[in-house]
């Protein structure tokens, strides 16, 4: 009972100032904005067009004839009479026309897709997906003009989530600069707009709220009503605690919740993994909590506790993006050396590593990175979870989600002993202090 007493005090505190209710809001507008999101299936034809208007826009900048030159797709066809995309064989005429045959020669001799070769290593490139191309220039009889013909049978799609979409916002505005397969469209959603803008929204307010909750408890009057109940400091303290996890808690709670139904329901992808941003975010904050607890302790002031938790996350952010950088760079030189050098020593220490560092420089950074809390290794643990849940392994591959990361066993038990350690140091100052 004195648990749920002291949750509710500190629930309490955030519904007084309207914060929670206003953040409940705002989660249920961005659940919103993503149900506003909707998904379409493009055509092959709709794909290649899109691509020669962009080549066309760049030929129209040309200097001379080349600026009246036109690349376009004639006699595109569904060879087979498949209703799906993806189950389609495909043939079109892809008919460069230029005002002469000297403008032909030069364009034929540039980057653009004016011959056979260049049309298969287009296709080849950004329509991968494609099978048993065949690609062969037809005889023109105007000297200016050049047709390619393109066949091809089948693709390696095999699901609807695997082709490309074009994803809708707010309910009806295209948005083809987005488009990508539906997985990779899911993928950005989880994990730009809700892992990424989501989280630093949440922990941020998360900080800022919750940051009052320890100097209000210490203030003359308050805490005299707290310990003339039967429960010790400490007790209190971690109570306190406890109570701003459950505030970020519920509120990461009911956005990635609401964000994982209505993505289910638009595409038909349910991925269970992402749920578990909830306990990942939450774990991220109570890190941050417990900087921003032994702060607020020590100087009984808010504000030092947001600065001292912002301060914190930055700095967690910053070590662990150069110790990825680090960690990446020598995975790359170990490979290098084993190649040039198998069974030769690693490079001397006091050499310059690939990042330009002295190497007593990157191993500080490095020994640095692996005692203090893992804010960096769970964002990117958490990124990973998302792209394991919805993508397949070859854009896992495409995408370098696939390196080898430090367990979740070291990444949860280094920061569970920092936060054990702020809280303790919170706990004895909270105890020994007068008032």
């Amino acid at each position: 009972m004195k648990f749920l007493s002291i949750l509710k005090d500190s629930y309490r505190e955030a519904v007084d100032g309207k914060i929670f209710q206003a953040m409940i809001v705002l989660a249920v507008l961005f659940i919103l904005f993503i149900a506003s999101i909707s998904y379409r299936p493009v055509t092959l034809d709709e794909e290649i067009g899109r691509r020669f208007r962009i080549v066309n826009r760049m030929l129209s900048f040309g200097q001379g004839n080349k600026g009246a030159t036109k690349i376009e797709v004639e006699n595109f066809r569904i060879a087979n009479g498949a209703t799906e995309p993806w189950n389609s064989d495909y043939e079109l005429d892809i008919v460069t026309t230029t005002p002469d045959e000297a403008t032909l020669t030069e364009i034929r001799k540039s980057p653009f897709p004016a011959t056979a070769s260049s049309v298969r290593r287009m296709f080849e490139d950004e329509f991968f997906y494609l099978t048993n191309l065949t690609v062969e220039e037809v005889p023109q009889a105007d000297p200016g003009h050049a047709r390619i013909r393109v066949n091809t049978r089948g693709t390696t799609v095999t699901e609807a989530t695997a082709w490309p979409h074009e994803p809708t916002l707010l309910f009806g505005v295209p948005a083809p600069i987005f488009n990508g397969t539906l997985r990779s469209l899911v993928y950005r959603v989880e994990q730009n707009l809700v892992n990424t803008l989501g989280g630093i929204a949440v922990l941020l307010v998360g900080v800022i709220i919750t940051a009052g909750f320890v100097p209000n408890l210490m203030r003359k009057g308050t805490l005299d009503l707290y310990i003339v109940k039967p429960i010790g400091r400490t007790e209190l303290l971690i109570y306190k605690y406890i109570g701003g996890l459950l505030f970020v808690f519920l509120l990461t709670l009911i956005t990635v919740l609401g964000v994982w139904v209505v993505i289910g329901l638009r595409t038909g992808i349910w991925t269970p993994e992402f749920l578990l941003l909830i306990p990942i975010l939450t774990f991220y904050f109570a890190i941050l909590y417990a900087v921003s607890v032994l702060f607020g302790t020590l100087t009984r002031s808010a504000l030092v506790a947001i600065l001292a938790a912002l301060i914190a996350w930055g700095t967690l952010s910053l070590v662990g993006y150069l110790n990825d950088q680090i960690r990446t760079v020598r995975q790359a030189e170990e490979q290098v050396r084993k190649m040039l050098q198998p069974g030769g020593e690693p490079t001397d220490a006091g050499e310059e590593s690939a990042l330009g560092l002295p190497r007593w420089v990157e191993s500080t950074l490095y020994t640095v990175g692996r005692v203090l809390p893992r804010g960096w290794d769970l964002d990117t643990q958490a990124s990973r979870t998302i792209a394991r849940g919805v993508l397949t392994e070859q854009e896992i591959e495409k995408r370098k989600l696939n390196e080898v990361l430090p367990s979740w066993g070291e990444t949860i038990g280094i920061s569970l002993a920092w936060i054990a350690l702020l809280l303790g140091l919170a706990c004895w100052r909270f105890e020994t202090r007068d008032g």
